[in-house]
């Protein structure tokens, strides 16, 4: 993913993913993100929710991170309803 991007999204991710290469580059590239558990951050505002057990986040599956991030942005920057989220796995 080179440069900033011109869509960013609000992912959140659990705690054990936060210091993740892959999740650390999303936030240089102009991505929000959060961990579980902050104070800041609601869950119902986030575009993508990573977490430990989600398919694209294991160790054999990381390089389709690119894909998630793609159908994330699709789904918020299509023109769907504000209800509409791309969940990827269980926290």
């Amino acid at each position: 993913m080179p440069g900033r991007t011109t869509k960013p999204l609000k992912i959140l991710v659990d705690s054990t993913l936060a210091d993740h290469p892959a999740i650390r580059e999303l936030g240089a590239k102009g991505h929000e993100v959060w961990e579980v558990g902050s104070t800041f951050f609601d869950a119902d505002r986030a575009d993508l929710i990573l977490g430990p057990k989600c398919w694209r986040m294991t160790p054999e599956l990381i390089k389709y991170l690119g894909a998630a991030i793609k159908a994330a942005r699709e789904a918020k920057y299509s023109g769907h309803s504000e209800g509409d989220r791309l969940v990827s796995g269980t926290l």
